[in-house]
């Protein structure tokens, strides 16, 4: 009987390892080797064309704190992506308390809220970029409105707001998916034995609601971070980073250093400092998220 179990516990085992194996070395292959050359490539002068490369240390992390153009694409992405953030988080909470309330149709506007995630960010890039170019400024001189005349993506100061318009209108669907699901996660006893008590719905929200959704806030929170700060999609397409550098992003000063002026060592210096800053925000958002969750 004895062997018999032990050789049951070593078929799964065997079938344990069999299945883990090649997520394992996928991870490694896709993830980890990357990741580790890019950081000893950082290290160096690589042009990514010579099969050389200079090894000059921490060169090129020092002249991040020199280079007016990093600082510049990392002062807007970092005002883009708060907005994003707080943005995305209000409407998704929002939109999923509507969808998740007894409405009639309420199957319909989850499909319809979704839609916007199926487009790529491409089409969608392209198909608001000829709204806001085209369109607006079309029906703006009909309507004798002169603010609009003119495209917003030509204006410094309204150009990121257009992108950032854009982002949160597709960015927006898996967030309500997330919160919706976390929604439903909250027990009805609980909703019911509160509005036994007197507690009315703003006391439901912030006491319950809010408590039992942090975990899923808190995912929500870290992809629409990391989604503000590699944007890179919205902008190439609808402004080519301007103009006059106005919605230039991280991703493409990254993308111009190394395909453009193939200083692909400093471009993954830039590209591994952006990955500390958003692996340092995460961890510090998760750690405090933790103590105030409900289990």
């Amino acid at each position: 009987m004895k062997m018999k179990r032990k050789k049951i516990n070593l078929e799964r085992e065997v079938t344990f390892i069999c299945f883990i194996v090649p997520a394992v070395l996928l991870y490694v292959m896709y993830f980890i080797v990357p990741m580790v050359t890019g950081v000893f490539y950082s290290l160096t002068d690589w042009t990514g064309l010579s099969p050389n490369a200079n090894f000059i240390g921490l060169e090129n992390y020092r002249n991040l704190f020199t280079d007016r153009a990093f600082r510049q694409s990392l002062f807007f992405n970092t005002w883009y992506a708060l907005l994003l953030v707080i943005i995305v988080l209000c409407l998704s909470t929002m939109l999923a308390l509507c969808v998740n309330a007894k409405i009639k149709g309420r199957t319909f506007f989850r499909g319809m809220l979704f839609f916007p995630a199926v487009l790529s960010m491409l089409t969608i890039g392209m198909i608001f970029g000829e709204i806001y170019t085209r369109a607006i400024p079309t029906a703006a001189r009909v309507l004798n409105i002169e603010f609009f005349q003119i495209s917003v993506l030509s204006r410094m100061s309204t150009a990121p707001f257009g992108i950032l318009f854009v982002h949160v209108w597709q960015g927006l669907a898996i967030p309500t998916v997330l919160v919706l699901a976390g929604l439903q996660t909250i027990p009805e006893e609980i909703i019911e034995s509160a509005e036994l008590d007197g507690a009315g719905k703003w006391k439901r929200f912030t006491h319950i609601t809010i408590p039992f959704l942090l975990p899923v806030l808190s995912v929500v929170l870290i992809l629409t971070l990391r989604a503000g700060m590699t944007m890179f999609d919205y902008a190439m397409v609808m402004t080519e980073g301007g103009p006059a550098g106005a919605t230039r992003s991280l991703t493409m000063n990254i993308y111009n250093l190394g395909f453009q002026q193939l200083r692909f060592g400093y471009a993954i210096a830039q590209a591994t400092m952006v990955s500390i800053i958003l692996i340092g925000i995460s961890f510090l958002q998760i750690t405090i998220t933790q103590k105030r969750k409900v289990y």
